[in-house]
């Protein structure tokens, strides 16, 4: 387990994706190394047993539970995440920090009573809040954080993210990328790449 890794789990699908991407904004911003599975596509091996081999490499877990209930009429339940919760838990729950995200205040308690008792944050679908909130909980949950970097705000991380946005979009269009194209571990690598040029 490593003191610099955060394993995310979380959705994937087009409409999250401005959410993941402050957030993992953010998880770099603090120098941390995001693990997270579509990171990784290597489709040959399993992808339980690369889930868990990320799990317990990381100090600290993000999970969003935000897209547990159908949003149509047919639409089936998303069951990863919470699974993949409880899994964490079970493997490494005393030895580490858990971040649980939900959409709206209280609403995942009424499906899942087990968090009774533990702080779960709300984001509303809002790519400003996830930053706060994530700045919040790892500021309380590393001891060992510089002064320097507790006394940066999440509005100050916000507008760093604004900047690289857009310095993102320019190349792209220098490059002719579409948006949908660049995954989850390009990104990464983008925004690693934007902090170690300061």
């Amino acid at each position: 387990m490593r003191e610099n890794c955060i394993f995310i789990n979380c959705p994937f699908d087009d409409d999250y994706r401005p959410l993941l991407r402050a957030l993992l904004f953010a998880v770099c911003f603090y120098g941390l190394s995001p693990k997270i599975a579509s990171e990784e596509s290597d489709m040959k091996s399993d992808r339980l047993r690369r889930i868990i081999k990320l799990m317990k490499s990381a100090k600290y877990s993000i999970h969003d539970l935000s897209r547990m209930c159908s949003r149509a009429e047919g639409e089936y339940y998303r069951m990863n995440m919470p699974f993949e919760l409880g899994l964490d838990y079970g493997l490494c729950g005393q030895r580490k920090s858990f971040l649980i995200f939900e959409n709206n205040p209280y609403k995942l308690k009424i499906a899942l009573s087990d968090v009774n008792g533990w702080d779960v944050s709300a984001h509303k679908e809002e790519a400003e809040l996830i930053i706060q909130e994530f700045r919040k909980w790892y500021v309380a949950n590393n001891h060992t954080l510089s002064a320097l970097l507790k006394s940066v705000s999440s509005e100050a991380i916000w507008v760093k993210y604004n900047e690289f946005q857009v310095g993102l979009e320019q190349y792209k269009r220098e490059n002719r990328l579409k948006d949908a194209e660049i995954s989850v571990a390009e990104y990464i690598s983008y925004v690693q790449e934007y902090f170690q040029n300061g």
